[in-house]
């Protein structure tokens, strides 16, 4: 396994990490992971040498920390452990309580030691700033959380760089959590930008583009949403001609689709470390394959004329 400087900080973190939920909303209801699968499937990814554990926020996140809870039990030290704030906007969720406040941040940290089984949670996940919602009380709350020796770091997911830097003056973050993948290269542009410039950890979230760039081998029946964008609809004809050809470029190189995916996100400027679902031990062994897939530059330009041939946009 690769390990790579998490920005600044002194925390070295290895290449793949884990992103773990235990279920997710769709068009069905609920569609569930098997909790024993996804314990089976945390302790194949630390046994391969993974040490970034997430857990997704969402009306099932109290339940996901309870199953990672059981899996890095006895594991020992080294594990980084990030908890989610906050979670989605109201329009995926039943109730707005998900979108950060200020007045749960404590509560959701304070639930997820607990949960965890464990005295302080090295990662503070805020996730989706809401913008009714002051940043300076939320910010306040962290620092707050973080003095008490509860919270290690303060890191910001999918924000926009604009509320990052407001964050910033507020107080110091360490991690800005932002997704990256071969099919929505313009959502991440500025905020690589802004990362590098400040040296800031960078997470690469959703690698795989919901589901749509797991490749036959990585993606199993119902481990992961099968939806491709955000309002939940399936890839579009051009994305699936772009997938076509990118599936057949991982071919040549003796790689999955998905390995490719990963290894691409791995190979953007500051990327410390990529996140990808924890659901079946399986698939954790196929996407730690993708940390020894190290692209070459002519790799990188065959991948670039695939996806300008279908109009993305590059971030390189």
């Amino acid at each position: 396994m690769e390990y790579r400087a998490l920005g600044s900080t002194d925390y070295r973190v290895s290449a793949v990490g884990l992103a773990c939920r235990v279920g997710w909303p769709d068009d069905r209801g609920i569609v569930r992971v098997d909790p024993n699968e996804m314990i089976a499937a945390i302790q194949a990814g630390l046994d391969q040498g993974v040490n970034y554990v997430e857990i997704e926020p969402g009306p099932l996140a109290a339940e996901c920390q309870e199953v990672v809870g059981k899996a890095v039990q006895g594991r020992g030290e080294g594990i980084i452990l990030a908890c989610p704030c906050g979670g989605p906007p109201a329009r995926f969720s039943s109730t707005d309580s998900q979108v950060l406040r200020a007045d749960s941040v404590a509560a959701e940290i304070e639930a997820g030691l607990r949960r965890l089984r464990i005295s302080r949670i090295d990662v503070a996940l805020c996730h989706w700033s809401d913008v009714r919602a002051p940043l300076a009380e939320v910010m306040a709350a962290l620092l707050r959380l973080q003095e008490r020796g509860d919270v290690g770091m303060i890191a910001l997911s999918e924000f926009p760089v604009e509320r990052i830097v407001e964050a910033r003056r507020l107080g110091t973050v360490h991690v800005v959590r932002t997704p990256v993948n071969l099919l929505e290269r313009d959502l991440c542009v500025d905020c690589i930008a802004y990362c590098c410039e400040y040296r800031l950890g960078l997470v690469a979230a959703d690698p795989l583009c919901r589901g749509a760039l797991s490749g036959p081998v990585i993606r199993e029946r119902d481990t992961e949403p099968p939806a491709r964008s955000r309002d939940r609809t399936g890839p579009s004809p051009k994305e699936r001609e772009t997938i076509r050809r990118l599936a057949a470029f991982a071919e040549l190189k003796g790689r999955t689709l998905g390995q490719l995916a990963i290894a691409w996100a791995l190979a953007q400027r500051g990327v410390s470390d990529v996140v990808c679902p924890a659901a079946r031990p399986t698939q954790v062994r196929e996407y730690i394959g993708a940390a020894g897939l190290a692209l070459s530059a002519a790799d990188i330009d065959e991948v670039e004329k695939t996806l300008s041939a279908s109009d993305n946009r590059s971030i390189r």
